[in-house]
């Protein structure tokens, strides 16, 4: 993968380097069927709840999806479980951001 901003190459290498280096992103989304779930003490990025649907984003480097898991199972009975990695668009954004 070679990857060009205003002509200046600022990655070029595997794909798989690429996700190793910059998908440090993971996305876990789920349902809530009972209970409350506080983030105040849940390491993450970002989240957004739509009913009974929450999705949130967290950082690999500082925590893994099985740890908020935990939590959250402590606090709430959830199904439909996802785990995902961000997007091609997103990890692009990430070099972008990581070097300037």
């Amino acid at each position: 993968v070679l990857v060009l901003h205003e002509g200046k190459m600022i990655f070029s290498g595997p794909v798989e380097y690429l996700k190793q280096r910059y998908q440090t992103m993971g996305l876990l989304s789920f349902c809530v069927q009972q209970g409350t779930i506080s983030f105040q003490d849940v390491p993450i990025k970002w989240y957004e709840v739509d009913g009974s649907k929450i999705k949130l984003l967290f950082d690999k480097h500082y925590v893994n999806a099985v740890t908020i898991l935990k939590y959250i199972f402590e606090t709430a009975k959830v199904e439909d479980i996802s785990i995902d990695d961000i997007d091609m668009e997103s990890m692009i954004k990430n070099i972008f951001r990581k070097e300037r």
